[in-house]
């Protein structure tokens, strides 16, 4: 698998390098380091393949000496002065307070979550929204999202999974969602992770008309503490995402 990597990476090259804009869409439920490390690798993936990222954490709160998007919102300071650059192609703004505001400006009829945006992010172009389940139902109503999830491996990660799907059907008319599994290098865990996953798929087309997609996140030949080969994964969730237009200058 390891061969295969070089080649799998020049071929999403060429498929992102063509494609438009984009809103990612991912839910972050516990906060977990393995959560968060496999949504922060993902990033790193596209930044990678070439494209401006602007991760919208709503994992990070805003702080006086560390403004995010609440004060960009609110007219305080400007996007370029508060993202925090984890490369030249990656940047960070803690977004917790400012995706509450957004979710309140959600109220109002003629609001366009993709429109704000495109006016918040000159010169990206790939934005994730990284977001709770309500505030992700809320803002992104009325489109064709489809959220990335991470399944934990063990029984309340498959109920918590299952009840943010509930609730983002209930509250946005979610149809579809793509479920990462991230199985420990544990094989009995492993198996019991994937088992979860497929219960969550058979009761979200059942009892939600919702449909999941399940991803598998493979370790290079399954040696423990091996990366994570994340190409498929990134590859799929890019082609998933909500198209957008920003603008040209940065």
């Amino acid at each position: 698998m390891l061969d295969g990597i070089p080649t799998q990476a020049n071929g999403l090259h060429r498929l992102w390098s063509s494609a438009p804009e984009r809103l990612v869409s991912v839910l972050l439920q516990t906060g977990s380091e393995s959560e968060l490390s496999l949504y922060w690798t993902l990033c790193k993936v596209w930044s990678d393949q070439g494209h401006r990222v602007l991760v919208l954490d709503g994992s990070s709160a805003e702080q006086a000496r560390a403004p995010g998007l609440a004060q960009v919102l609110a007219g305080k300071t400007s996007l370029h002065r508060c993202v925090l650059r984890a490369s030249a192609q990656l940047h960070l703004l803690p977004s917790a307070d400012g995706i509450r505001a957004l979710c309140q400006q959600a109220q109002r009829e003629d609001f366009d979550l993709v429109q704000e945006i495109t006016d918040l992010t000159p010169g990206y172009d790939l934005a994730v929204l990284m977001a709770a389940a309500q505030p992700l139902a809320i803002l992104l109503r009325g489109t064709d999202f489809v959220p990335l999830m991470s399944l934990g491996p063990d029984e309340q990660g498959v109920l918590r999974s299952y009840a943010a799907l509930k609730q983002m059907v209930a509250q946005s008319g979610l149809r579809s969602a793509l479920l990462a599994v991230n199985p420990p290098d544990d094989e009995p865990l492993a198996e019991q992770a994937w088992r979860g996953a497929q219960r969550v798929q058979d009761c979200a087309r059942q009892f939600l008309d919702c449909a999941v997609e399940i991803q598998l996140v493979q370790r290079h030949h399954t040696v423990a503490g091996a990366p994570m080969n994340v190409y498929p994964l990134a590859c799929r969730t890019l082609g998933q995402a909500l198209p957008w237009t920003p603008h040209t200058t940065y």
